[in-house]
């Protein structure tokens, strides 16, 4: 097979192409120092890279959570819009010189997060036009091709511009392209002191500000929020949908499948080319006007406040001991990957256990 197959299709891509793997580190300050508080080496196909580096950062970034009016899924927002992480990793992966012994690096610091590779600029292209509308010339075709089909870039050469009018949108410098030893792309966290006040909530405590968002903003669940966007675009993708309400493509399918079982929509034609029906709907199921949303949202606000990712796993931890990380991913709405980091931290803080063997075990609480 060629390395573009192995990097795409692999069981085990990093045993021929060691140096594939992405590096993820944490530092609290912001500079390179030891100890580091958090390093993961990450592998598996250019996908999973992709997914698991991008969960790495979106779960150490401060977020603001909305109301949860049903479920585990809240609508959140990221303090680095979420398309601006994934875009900066997405290039590097796509376009990073393999031939090269180095690794992609993302490294999240105090006041930026840097994600670099061992490649460069391909010719005629300069970091000046990274600015403006250029071409799209990737560095590997054989990997672009089946990233574009998969809807984790566009081959327009709108990646660079997105980020941009990202972080404008979101009130943060414009992302910085450089050469140091390879590509770098840089970009700016906000102000610490001005997150706070803007009701970003960091992962530890998640009280007040959340009321204060809601009251300003309507919010949906997810699964109305599905059915406004199949009734306006019926075409719409799976992994369209996931990036639309920012969740995973697992946690897009869930919801389809909870949908369907109930009988609310249904899929015509085949899976590629098909289209979304809505069969019916119900007061509990239909898309909710502004008014009764708004009305919703304050009454359920009163009675739900967020809780982290590890704390949702603990509760259900707490009632199905026996739960399996796959199960747990798709209840909570993210990867497995994702659900297997927050169980080792969780495992590694002391907090719980694994009893008996890794398949037909269970989990238990230790503090």
């Amino acid at each position: 097979p060629t390395n573009a197959a192995m990097l795409l299709f692999g069981k085990a891509p990093q045993r021929f192409l060691i140096a594939s793997e992405i590096k993820c580190a944490h530092f609290h300050g912001v500079e390179v120092a030891k100890p580091i508080p958090s390093y993961q080496i990450y592998k598996g196909t250019v996908f999973q890279l992709v997914d698991q580096a991008v969960d790495f950062v979106l779960g150490k970034i401060d977020r603001a959570i909305g109301t949860r009016a049903e479920g585990v899924q809240a609508p959140r927002t990221y303090e680095i819009p979420r398309e601006v992480v994934t875009e900066a990793i997405v290039n590097a992966v796509a376009h990073r010189d393999y031939t090269d012994n180095g690794s992609v690096q993302v490294m999240l610091f105090a006041d930026r997060l840097e994600v670099r590779n061992p490649g460069r600029l391909p010719p005629p292209l300069t970091f000046d036009m990274l600015r403006m509308a250029h071409r799209s010339i990737p560095g590997n075709p054989l990997l672009a091709e089946p990233l574009y089909l998969a809807e984790y870039i566009e081959r327009m050469g709108t990646g660079t511009l997105d980020m941009i009018r990202q972080c404008a949108a979101a009130g943060l410098p414009e992302p910085e392209f450089s050469f140091t030893d390879g590509f770098v792309t840089t970009v700016s966290r906000p102000d610490r002191g001005a997150t706070l006040e803007s009701g970003v909530d960091t992962h530890d405590s998640t009280t007040g500000t959340t009321q204060e968002t809601t009251q300003e903003t309507t919010q949906e669940t997810t699964q109305e929020r599905i059915l406004a966007l199949l009734a306006t675009e019926p075409r719409i993708t799976r992994h369209k949908l996931a990036k639309r309400l920012d969740i995973t493509p697992d946690g897009a399918k869930y919801h389809l499948n909870k949908l369907r079982v109930a009988g609310i929509i249904q899929h015509i034609g085949p899976a590629k080319g098909g289209h979304w029906e809505i069969l019916a709907t119900t007061q509990e199921n239909s898309v909710p006007t502004p008014e009764t949303t708004q009305k919703t949202t304050q009454e359920t606000t009163q009675k739900n406040t967020p809780e982290t990712t590890q704390e949702r796993i603990l509760a259900l931890l707490a009632t199905e001991p026996e739960i399996t990380r796959r199960k747990l991913a798709k209840r909570l709405g993210i990867t497995s990957d994702g659900v297997k980091y927050h169980l080792d931290k969780l495992r590694a803080a002391g907090i719980i256990q694994r009893i008996g063997p890794a398949k037909g075990g269970r989990w238990e609480m230790r503090k």
